[in-house]
């Protein structure tokens, strides 16, 4: 069972989010600021339009030049037409359709995939040597969402990143690639959501900190690393000159070395952009974590007292309301099935209430860093 909670997501994280979420659900927290309030009740049997006629059929004005593109997107837009038109039949065609004439959340079918995320990749992947901490994230975040148990990733997440982590602080992208912030940010995260003393205790907080008071400019802003790129996503012969033609030459010759992505993964299960396209972990993590937030009532408590103390509480002052079913006067505004709610995920950091909870408990836990 997940450490952060379940199918039913019936379990509430633990320590001070534990405590405001046991509240009552229908009793507003003085002090509190909810981003999605509660309008009122709904009127039973009326349902209002959730999509503008406009977007529920076909353009009146078309180009009768026929493409393959203009195509594909016709056949793309008698799929989706009916879903947005609330026409769809439930009892047929290629998708399983809601009461409300919706597709319902292929739950079982996106797990594999995610799943799968996290086992050996194609060829074409090789192109993706330096984001490896993104694709474990990712892939972790959608399993979280879906009410998967990641902890028996914990000792892969923890043997993945080590080599990765520099001796002067940070993480790169890959073994023997130097410290980018954003794959720090993604392997920081990874190991906050397999969670455990070992995984939390293999961050190097110390030379973290070092590092990111390195790469941290005069205007408050952060450089992605210490390296030849520049502000302006050229390519310089050293940190801190002008970028330069021939570099960049250099620098995406190496990377067409590589080869371009293929097509890496089956289409079943997973998300993708746009229709057309190939599902990935990246598309699959945030189109969960968004659904999620559409599901889920989130309100943020702002401490005066810390605020003027210039800390970082807000970011840890989120938490969530209900278990996304909207019971009661407010079940007509649901448009999905219960089966179909997804886990609450935390809105800044977009890995579990929990998780933000452990990790922060663990390290507050410590003396210094």
């Amino acid at each position: 069972m997940d450490r952060y909670q379940n199918r039913s997501f019936g379990r509430e994280p633990a320590g001070k989010i534990q405590e405001i979420n046991n509240q009552d659900n229908n009793i507003l927290d003085e002090g509190a600021e909810y981003l999605f309030p509660e309008t009122g009740e709904a009127t039973a049997k009326v349902h209002q339009p959730t999509v503008p006629e406009l977007f529920t059929q076909l353009p009146s004005i078309r180009d009768s030049l026929e493409t393959g593109t203009s195509l594909l997107q016709d056949q793309t837009s008698q799929e989706c037409l009916p879903c947005l038109a609330g026409t769809s039949d439930r009892h047929s065609g290629p998708q399983n359709i809601n009461a409300h004439g919706l597709p319902r959340l292929e739950r079982d079918e996106h797990i594999s995939y995610l799943h799968g995320t996290l086992t050996e990749l194609p060829a074409g992947y090789v192109a993706y040597d330096a984001s490896r901490p993104w694709i474990v994230y990712w892939a972790l975040t959608g399993l979280c969402l879906l009410g998967e148990d990641v902890s028996g990733y914990r000792e892969r997440v923890i043997q993945t990143f080590t080599p990765m982590q520099n001796p002067g602080g940070g993480y790169g992208g890959g073994h023997g690639q130097i410290s980018h912030i954003a794959p720090s940010y993604a392997a920081v995260l990874s190991l906050a959501m397999v969670g455990g003393p070992d995984a939390l205790g293999s961050i190097d907080r110390r030379s973290l900190w070092r590092w990111l008071g390195k790469i941290k400019q005069p205007d408050g802003g952060f450089t992605v690393c210490q390296g030849g790129q520049t502000y302006e996503g050229g390519i310089a012969g050293a940190p801190g000159t002008e970028a330069h033609g021939a570099y960049a030459f250099c620098a995406l010759a190496c990377l067409c070395i590589l080869g371009s992505p293929k097509e890496a993964l089956p289409n079943e299960g997973g998300f993708q952009d746009k229709p057309s396209k190939h599902a990935d972990g990246y598309h699959s993590c945030y189109a969960l974590a968004g659904l999620s937030s559409a599901q889920h009532h989130h309100q943020v408590r702002y401490d005066d007292r810390e605020a003027e103390e210039e800390t970082l509480s807000a970011a840890f002052g989120w938490s969530y309301g209900g278990d996304g079913s909207f019971r009661g006067a407010h079940r007509e505004r649901r448009v999905y099935e219960i089966d179909d709610i997804v886990a609450p995920i935390h809105p800044i950091y977009v890995i579990p209430f929990g998780a933000v909870e452990e990790i922060r408990s663990w390290f507050l836990a410590k003396k210094g860093f």
